[in-house]
C-alpha cells in the first residue's frame, strides 16, 4: 500500500510545481497609462510608451537644499519628449531631452530646488522612469 501511495503522490508533485506562475523580472507597465507618486520630499513617473502623446505640470514641494533627479529612457525609438524644473516665480531651472536612450543623475541645490515639473510627450515610442528625491537634511 505505502509504494502506490508513492507512486500516485510523485506525479502529482512534479506537476504541481511544473506550473507555477513565473514572476516578473521587471515591474509590468501598462503601455501609455503612467504611473505617478508626488508627495512631499518624492515625485516619480513611469511610463511604457506607444505613440503616446502628453503635457502635464505637477506642483513639488521638497524640504531640503539638495535635490537628485534621476531620468531613464530605455528602448527610445520614436518622437519627442521633454522634462522641464520650474522653481521661484515659475524661473527656468532645467530643460532635458528624453528624446534618447539614457541613465542620468543630475543634482539640484541652492536656488535650484524645484517647484513643477512639466513633462511633454509627442508620439512618443520608449520607456521613461523620472524620480526627483531630495537629500536628507
Amino acid at each position: 500500500m505505502r509504494h502506490i501511495f508513492l507512486f500516485l503522490f510523485i506525479p502529482v508533485f512534479f506537476v504541481t510545481c511544473a506550473n507555477r506562475p513565473r514572476l516578473p523580472t521587471e515591474i509590468e507597465i501598462v503601455p501609455n497609462e503612467p504611473s505617478v507618486a508626488n508627495d512631499i520630499d518624492d515625485f516619480s513617473f513611469e511610463i511604457g510608451a506607444e505613440h503616446f502623446y502628453f503635457i502635464d505640470t505637477y506642483s513639488l514641494e521638497f524640504n531640503s537644499n539638495i535635490v537628485t533627479l534621476f531620468v531613464t529612457v530605455k528602448n527610445y525609438s520614436d518622437g519627442t519628449g521633454t522634462l522641464v524644473l520650474n522653481g521661484v516665480g515659475n524661473s527656468l531651472i532645467f530643460s532635458h531631452s528624453l528624446s534618447e536612450n539614457q541613465d542620468e543623475e543630475f543634482r539640484l541645490s541652492g536656488n535650484n530646488i524645484p517647484q513643477k515639473i512639466q513633462l511633454e510627450f509627442n508620439n512618443y515610442r520608449g520607456r521613461v522612469s523620472i524620480r526627483l528625491e531630495p537629500e536628507p537634511l
